[in-house]
């Protein structure tokens, strides 16, 4: 096995990457990853492979001068730790992704333990190699799956932190009507008058392109943006989606709500192996009335997609829980881990994961964590029952 490094996905071939992300996550796909680089995220990506050149594992960094989300503003993320820049002004260094909330290792899935387990100690000795060199050592893995932060907290020897829940619908049977079966009677009757309000709205729903309207919904996703307090522009929105609708290939899908005749609400998605990713969605309340016309868009019609297309899955993301598990979404929980900050220590993350966790569980009702075990425990006094993830 050897490593090496690149300063750009341009520079990685698509198909050899996305051996390793497509099976993982949209988000960690060549195209995705290209999409997000610019000047303020000065990216090296790593890639473990084999003398004749197949790829074992790989890990995309970004040397972050400027950090754009501020989701992946580790200030935020972490106030106990309040020094978070160096005394020099270095800039922080990410692995996995700077967007899009998901960040899995990326290792192929045939090989031994032992084989896995050496792949993963020549990725995090690359970064390692290069956070010394760039940012005094300290490196932010963000935003993993729980199986994955498990396995780098124990190479890396510390604890995760727990900072998000992953919301996603297992799509049972083969048909629209198989997953409003799995409902019980009284939820399945109003989901369905959701999905007919739309219908008896007179709205007219398509699926297009985004090269076809990257720009209507560029306007619609930043009118949403700024209903929630973000300060953007309609041009930026667009610029941006025209960007990640080049570096993927055209590869979305756009379900677009029409009141009368112009373009209303979308939501943007992405099919990637046996998952449909909901990446965007962006609405103009002002022309809609109150025909639920947020659920058919977001939900009911990218769940037909998936099943027509004979995905099981449909990825939602982080936030908006209650909603999201009222229309069947399970959670998982999403860890952060640092490498090279001694006050990241097993304490500190077993205090900092009781208090997310009693934040995240209000909203999320118990019969909708996946795999609950998963969870931190949180005790009467607001303690967690152990350090998680550390053998």
């Amino acid at each position: 096995m050897r490593v090496h490094s690149v300063d750009a996905m341009t520079d990685v071939d698509p198909t050899a990457w996305d051996s390793l992300a497509a099976p993982a996550s949209f988000y960690a796909t060549h195209g995705w990853l290209a999409s997000q680089e610019d000047p303020d995220t000065g990216p090296r990506h790593f890639v473990v492979e084999t003398d004749t050149g197949r790829p074992l594992g790989a890990v995309a960094t970004y040397l972050c001068r400027r950090v754009a989300n501020p989701n992946y503003r580790v200030s935020a993320l972490f106030p106990d730790l309040t020094d978070l820049t160096t005394p020099q002004g270095r800039p922080l260094l990410l692995a996995g992704g700077t967007q899009g909330y998901h960040h899995p290792l990326l290792i192929a899935r045939d090989l031994t333990t032992a084989d896995r387990r050496r792949v993963l100690d020549l990725l995090v000795s690359a970064v390692r190699a290069y956070a010394r060199e760039s940012a005094d050592g300290v490196t932010w893995w963000l935003y993993l799956p729980d199986g994955d932060a498990r396995e780098l907290a124990r190479c890396l020897g510390t604890a995760p932190r727990l900072v998000r829940g992953d919301c996603a619908i297992d799509l049972p049977g083969d048909s629209f009507d198989d997953f409003l079966a799995a409902f019980p009677s009284r939820r399945r009757r109003i989901l369905r008058r959701e999905d007919e309000a739309f219908e008896a709205a007179g709205h007219d729903l398509r699926r297009l392109p985004l090269s076809a309207c990257w720009r209507e919904a560029g306007a619609l996703l930043a009118r949403t943006q700024r209903r929630y307090g973000h300060r953007v522009d309609d041009e930026e929105m667009a610029t941006l989606l025209r960007r990640q609708c080049e570096a993927t290939g055209d590869s979305g899908t756009v379900h677009g709500c029409f009141a009368d005749g112009r373009m209303a609400g979308f939501c943007l998605t992405y099919a990637v192996g046996d998952t449909l990713y909901a990446r965007a969605s962006g609405f103009d309340y002002g022309r809609l009335g109150s025909a639920k016309e947020h659920f058919r868009v977001c939900y009911y019609d990218p769940v037909r997609l998936a099943y027509a297309t004979g995905r099981h899955t449909y990825h939602l993301g982080v936030g908006s829980y209650r909603t999201k598990t009222l229309r069947g979404a399970a959670v998982a929980p999403l860890w952060a881990l640092c490498d090279g900050d001694p006050r990241w220590t097993r304490e500190a993350a077993a205090d900092h994961n009781a208090t997310t966790a009693r934040a995240l569980l209000a909203d999320i009702p118990p019969h909708a964590l996946r795999d609950p075990s998963s969870w931190p425990l949180v005790g009467p006094r607001g303690t967690t029952s152990a350090v998680f993830y550390v053998s």
